[in-house]
């Protein structure tokens, strides 16, 4: 038997290649953390671009009614109203003395993420990892990067890390210009993409995207549409041509 044909009845070929697409997610989950390291994004009635900038994120096209809070070390996240955020990030609120356990927060989330089913999760965190008050931090923050990695060991979702910078105000009132934190984002590979693109579209509006990196992601091949060519010359006719010039 002969192989299947590659082209239609007209001549023109047939894509056979599987394309990647980017989506909607079913359903999002803004994540924020609230730790001593974030205080300077939080300062009470001080204006800030991170501020700024992810209350455009969460509040975008009616996204979501409510954010996931991790205030407290190694404790569930807090579900509040995106109304009850939006107050507490702008009047001091979330100004705190918890230390920073990321891995526990992307742990946490992982649990109860349902994205093979449309979920998507996304994490805002300064990612400065500070394990006070533990007798091995410095052991603790070496092994950082290895903790993370474990971390995502379990699952095949996909992951996007998008870069920002606000002005940073310190305990003394100092104000720091570029100071990074990131938007973290979990779930199904064309629902990462869809929200890198838009959080990082919205972020560069504001001039306040760095950079992005993302893993988990199989781009297969890029959408393209072959037609027929016209105005063909062929080689032949072109080297005669050439041949008579010289």
């Amino acid at each position: 038997m002969g192989e299947e044909s590659r082209f239609d009845e007209m001549g023109y070929p047939l894509d056979t290649l599987e394309h990647f697409s980017q989506s909607l997610p079913n359903s999002i989950k803004f994540y924020v953390e609230v730790s001593g390291s974030m205080n300077g994004f939080f300062r009470a009635n001080q204006t800030t671009n991170f501020k700024r900038d992810v209350w455009s994120v969460f509040s975008n096209n009616s996204w979501v009614n409510s954010v996931y809070i991790y205030t407290s070390q190694n404790k569930p996240a807090e579900e509040v109203t995106l109304d009850v955020f939006r107050t507490r990030m702008n009047n001091g609120s979330f100004v705190s003395t918890a230390s920073t356990q990321v891995p526990y927060m992307i742990s946490s989330l992982l649990e109860t993420l349902d994205w093979e089913n449309g979920e998507v999760a996304v994490l805002v965190s300064d990612m400065k990892y500070s394990p006070t008050g533990k007798s091995d931090m410095n052991v603790l923050i070496d092994q950082y990067a290895s903790d993370i990695r474990n971390v995502f060991e379990g699952t095949d979702a996909a992951v996007s890390l998008v870069g920002a910078t606000s002005n940073y105000i310190d305990s003394q009132r100092n104000v720091w210009e570029e100071s990074p934190y990131y938007f973290i984002i979990i779930g199904r590979p064309d629902h990462v993409v869809f929200m890198r693109n838009c959080i990082a579209t919205l972020l560069d509006d504001n001039d306040s995207f760095v950079g992005e990196m993302t893993a988990g992601i199989d781009y297969q091949s890029p959408n393209f549409v072959v037609t027929r060519p016209y105005n063909i010359t062929k080689v032949s006719q072109v080297m005669a041509h050439l041949h008579n010039l010289t």
